[in-house]
């Protein structure tokens, strides 16, 4: 230790008789600031005198805080409240596409599509899901590898109202016939042809009167299974509300332009990949598919030039 502190207190009366403890602390000074060490001695005579006035009392119930300390922790801390505009997440989209409808907007292996071309082929696709009975509060599975057909495919199980199940084609057959049987979509997306041709359905956007049921806030847009690395995988539901919420806060800290390109290379069985489709796709920016063979080797990227994110601008 650089350099050590000690503090002492006899507890003796005036008759020299003992009336208590004598105590010292040792702490590194490049460790600790006098305040922290300090800190966690208060809470320490705290623990013993609790349990010196209850002997009974387990450890459990014994309340190390001071009540500034617990309305610090619970209340002050946690006042992060912030209004979340009443949007759905494919609604951002599109509110995008009109301002840049001819702009690039996903960059594939073998294709290039615009705002304008990402968003007709979403729609078509998603007026064939509502006609097949996905909606609100159902799920479609989509097993696909990264391409810009997984990309269309998800959009427009957004738009048709549904939230998603990202499955990897990858995936040992039990684990996805686990994961199938479990969450009971709807319909299973696992052929890129009918993404690129599903018949002859509108180009126009979903509305809630095209929608089986109205979109709310409050329906899922996703569900994304854990690893199960500490058991069974289990599925994790996020709302349309809350992955709003979530590319709002993401823009606000880390704001990308149309000048910018994301790459994406999370599978989207993982929930770091939701910001990596989305955040470009509603702020104009470029989103740039990693090919699945190039994902764990970044030197052999196509990509000349991108920003994962960016700091904010103070």
């Amino acid at each position: 230790m650089d350099d050590c502190r000690r503090s002492s207190a006899k507890r003796r009366g005036p008759d020299g008789a003992h009336a208590g403890i004598d105590g010292v602390v040792e702490y590194a000074s490049d460790l600790f600031d006098q305040a922290t060490v300090e800190t966690i001695i208060e809470r320490w005579v705290r623990l013993l005198t609790a349990a010196v006035a209850d002997p009974d009392c387990p450890l459990s119930g014994i309340d190390l805080l001071s009540g500034a300390e617990r309305d610090r922790l619970l209340v002050e801390y946690n006042d992060t409240a912030v209004p979340v505009a009443e949007m759905s997440l494919p609604g951002m989209v599109e509110a995008q596409v009109r301002a840049t409808p001819e702009a690039v907007a996903v960059v594939g292996e073998q294709s290039t599509l615009s705002y304008r071309q990402l968003n007709t082929a979403a729609n078509r696709l998603a007026h064939a899901l509502i006609a097949q009975g996905a909606g609100p509060e159902q799920l479609v599975a989509v097993a696909l590898p990264r391409s810009v057909e997984l990309v269309i495919a998800i959009l427009a199980v957004l738009k048709a109202g549904a939230g998603y199940l990202p499955v990897d084609p990858d995936f040992p057959p039990a684990r996805i016939a686990s994961l199938l049987t479990e969450a009971h979509p709807v319909l299973v997306l696992d052929d890129p042809h009918t993404i690129t041709d599903p018949g002859s359905y509108p180009q126009t956007n979903p509305t809630n009167r095209d929608r089986r049921t109205v979109l709310r806030p409050e329906h899922p847009a996703y569900v994304i299974y854990t690893s199960g690395s500490t058991g069974r995988p289990k599925g994790v539901l996020m709302t349309q509300r809350a992955v709003v919420n979530h590319m709002l806060w993401m823009q606000h800290a880390l704001p990308l332009t149309e000048h910018d390109t994301v790459l994406q290379r999370t599978s989207v069985t993982f929930d770091a990949s939701v910001w990596e489709l989305f955040a470009p796709l509603i702020t104009g920016a470029r989103l740039q598919l990693t090919p699945p063979q190039l994902a764990r080797d970044p030197a052999k990227s196509p990509v000349t030039h991108h920003r994962l994110a960016r700091s904010a601008q103070p």
